[in-house]
């Protein structure tokens, strides 16, 4: 994995650019394009210290978000041309988003959110509602 670039968002988040490409066949490759950003979890996007905690105790004090696009059995000439286009593409369509002020925090809050909504996926068993049942 070879880091290509590190761009620096004006949210103050770092977007670090990875080739993972890699060749396949004598003359055809697999174009990987990476982009890592970490998005420190923070106590102050949460109503709920609960909440922040859970979410420290699953993730740790960062997440990591990850965008990726590949082709595999590309021409071993068409490679650079392929991560070009697939590098336009994230500068176009993900970049402006993830450079929004609000992002940090509404991507930490979807990580929070896939904790309640998917517990078993985190080692986590279901919260038992007792409220409507008078248990």
């Amino acid at each position: 994995m070879k880091l290509v670039e590190e761009i620096i968002l004006p949210n103050r988040l770092t977007v670090e650019v990875y080739d993972r490409s890699r060749p396949v066949a004598q003359d055809m490759v697999k174009v990987v394009f990476l982009a890592r950003v970490q998005v420190e979890v923070k106590e102050a996007y949460f109503d709920r210290r609960e909440h922040y905690e859970m979410t420290t105790n699953i993730f740790g004090t960062e997440v990591l978000f990850e965008h990726s696009n590949e082709r595999t059995f590309v021409p071993l000439r068409d490679r650079e041309k392929v991560f070009r286009e697939f590098e336009d593409h994230f500068r176009k369509d993900a970049l402006p988003y993830i450079s929004k002020p609000h992002f940090p925090r509404r991507f930490v809050l979807s990580k929070y959110g896939d904790i309640r909504k998917n517990p078993w996926k985190y080692g986590l068993l279901p919260e038992q509602k007792t409220e409507n049942t008078g248990e």
